[in-house]
């Protein structure tokens, strides 16, 4: 509710560019979905951009689920251009779009852009510029805000990771690490360096095992 309710704060301010984001696992992708519903009842056409078919696949399943009927803009799916939420990959929009002029960009007054850390090159700014050119509000969701391309207006945390585990969403991480190998043989080596691959090899590539194995099992799992 948090992220949803600050992103239509963002909008009710006019800031049109708006990164959302949230750790994994707190329910960005119900998010999405929230904010399309939140798009539905203003009457706004609203596009969810992705670059993964895994994710396209995800996606519309979780629309189909809260009953939000789509158009797929992808390759191998039918269209339904005129369906007023769609669900579009990336690298189908650049071809079909922007370099074949095969079909029109979808008149949004919604833009999400999923994973949007992870879209770099020209296509996605393209895409949001002629949007947000038409008037759109553009979403871009993450769960790490690093190294954006194009301009942005506001960052939106949703909840931090700390929460997450407070509510339950999140479990802690417990790690072991091993014993390190014994590196004493291995002359004039110094600490931080990179091995050579025939030192690598010699090191860890051998025959038994190494470390307090007994010792580890017996203290961890008792």
């Amino acid at each position: 509710r948090r992220g949803c309710e600050s992103v239509i704060e963002c909008i009710a301010r006019n800031q049109r560019r708006i990164i959302l984001t949230a750790p994994c696992g707190t329910g960005k992708s119900r998010m999405m979905v929230a904010l399309t519903e939140y798009g539905s009842s203003e009457w706004w056409n609203t596009i969810l951009y992705t670059h993964r078919r895994l994710l396209l696949s995800q996606t519309s399943g979780v629309l189909s689920k809260h009953g939000v009927d789509h158009g797929l803009r992808a390759a191998g799916h039918s269209p339904a251009l005129l369906r007023s939420v769609q669900l579009a990959m990336v690298q189908s929009e650049r071809s079909a779009v922007l370099q074949r002029k095969k079909r029109p960009l979808h008149e949004a007054s919604l833009v999400i852009s999923d994973e949007i850390h992870a879209m770099g090159g020209d296509t996605v700014p393209e895409l949001h510029r002629l949007h947000y050119e038409q008037g759109a509000v553009i979403v871009g969701v993450t769960a790490t805000p690093l190294d954006l391309v194009g301009e942005w207006d506001e960052l939106v945390v949703a909840c931090k990771t700390s929460e997450g585990r407070s509510c339950g969403a999140l479990i802690p991480a417990v790690t072991y690490c091993p014993d390190e190998p014994d590196m004493r043989h291995i002359k004039n080596y110094r600490i931080g360096e990179d091995l050579t691959d025939k030192e690598n090899s010699k090191l860890m590539m051998r025959p038994g095992v190494f470390g307090r194995v007994l010792t580890h099992w017996k203290r961890l799992n008792p």
